[in-house]
């Protein structure tokens, strides 16, 4: 339901105690709900006649508010509006002197029943691939909160056709893709100069694909949608040097892991491999010896025949301060040694597999990202 990858929670404790807080606490708002109108109406009857709208109204809000809540999904709005609901019929129709008992027990359960689908889906499915776009990431509903960017790179195909040939037919098409700039932030959409093109050249289709926190990553896969679709006469991409460039593989929730590191991408970019080490208070050289020590090695050039790290050179690009990457106080001796790899066969510059392997205290307390030096990235 959330994105549990790299830099979204600080630990996998965080991630369960988010989870375990997106449960509980709406259950709890509903207990309290509950108690409070069995103190405002001490009669039976009237509770009865308020139970029903104070129980479905939380599932509607939440089907209200989630057009307008990008930081959770679908579902995970959806399941705060039934717990609240839950909490509410818990509070309502249970004993007052039972409410407290028979809701743990109910919690237990329902954490048990978790546990045990957790292992299941651990143990006997599959590993899960890309996310897929939004208009197939569903159970029963199309998911309808999207982060601005997901609306230009993965829209429906009714969308596309329509914004392709609104207006007169035979007129050429223009496409804007560009940033919040571009998609006119702080103004109505009849109010952002690609509006004002329309109405200064009526003779030409102007497409607005601008969105709010794109970078460059996002305008190429969203030339990648539009272009067959479209046909236009020209595409303009508006580029900002400067916080475009920060927006480059940001996660979005139609892709969580960055765009340029999902290898479902419709257009096939080139993968960015990231490496990292946090190693805390230890010493970075000691640390390291000592994973290659209870692995049985004794020679960093051995760690070669164990991992397969990448044959060809890659440009290298030092991403400091970066929060992705192994914590050696918790991670396992194999995880940390295949990062250390990747750390000492790069310079500050580049990836060279050809170069000895070289463990430094600079090298280990790199935070490196990786890329093909040709194609997308030349």
């Amino acid at each position: 339901m959330f994105s549990t990858g790299d830099g979204t929670f600080s630990s996998d404790l965080a991630a369960i105690a988010f989870a375990l807080a997106l449960l509980l606490l709406p259950v709890a708002l509903g207990l309290l709900l509950a108690a409070a109108l069995r103190s405002l109406l001490p009669a039976r009857r009237w509770q009865l006649l308020w139970a029903a709208p104070l129980v479905l109204g939380p599932v509607a809000l939440s089907l209200v508010a989630i057009p307008r809540i990008n930081a959770l999904s679908f579902w995970d709005v959806l399941l705060a509006g039934l717990c609240v609901a839950a909490g509410l019929t818990l509070g309502m129709f249970q004993p007052a002197d039972r409410v407290v008992s028979r809701g743990l027990r109910a919690g237990a359960r329902v954490l048990a029943g978790l546990l045990i689908a957790e292992v299941i889906v651990r143990v006997a499915l599959p590993s899960p691939g890309s996310v897929p776009p939004p208009r197939s990431a569903r159970l029963v509903v199309p998911v309808t909160n999207r982060d601005p960017p997901c609306n230009v790179i993965f829209p429906t195909d009714d969308e596309v056709r329509h914004r392709s040939t609104w207006g007169a037919p035979g007129r050429p098409t223009v496409l804007h893709i560009g940033d919040s700039l571009v998609a006119g932030i702080g103004v109505s959409a009849s109010e952002n100069f690609v509006s004002d093109l329309n109405a200064a050249q009526p003779s030409v289709r102007h497409l607005n694909l601008g969105s709010v926190g794109a970078g460059p990553d996002v305008y190429l896969l969203a030339l990648s949608r539009w272009l067959p679709a479209a046909r236009p006469r020209l595409a303009v991409v508006y580029v900002f040097a400067g916080n475009d460039l920060f927006d480059l593989n940001a996660r979005y929730l139609c892709c969580p892991q960055g765009l340029l590191r999902d290898e479902g991408s419709r257009i096939r970019l080139p993968q960015v491999i990231r490496a990292g080490l946090h190693f805390g208070d230890r010493d970075p050289l000691q640390a390291v010896l000592e994973s290659l020590a209870r692995t049985g090695l004794d020679d960093a050039e051995l760690l070669r025949e164990r991992f397969k790290a990448p044959a060809t050179p890659l440009l290298a690009r030092t991403v400091p301060d970066a929060r992705w990457g192994v914590q050696v106080a918790r991670g396992t001796d194999e995880s940390i040694l295949q990062q250390a790899l990747l750390l000492g066969l790069c310079s500050a510059w580049q990836y060279d597999p050809s170069r000895p392997v070289l463990w430094t205290r600079a090298s280990l307390t790199r935070r490196v990202e990786l890329y093909e030096p040709a194609g997308f990235y030349a």
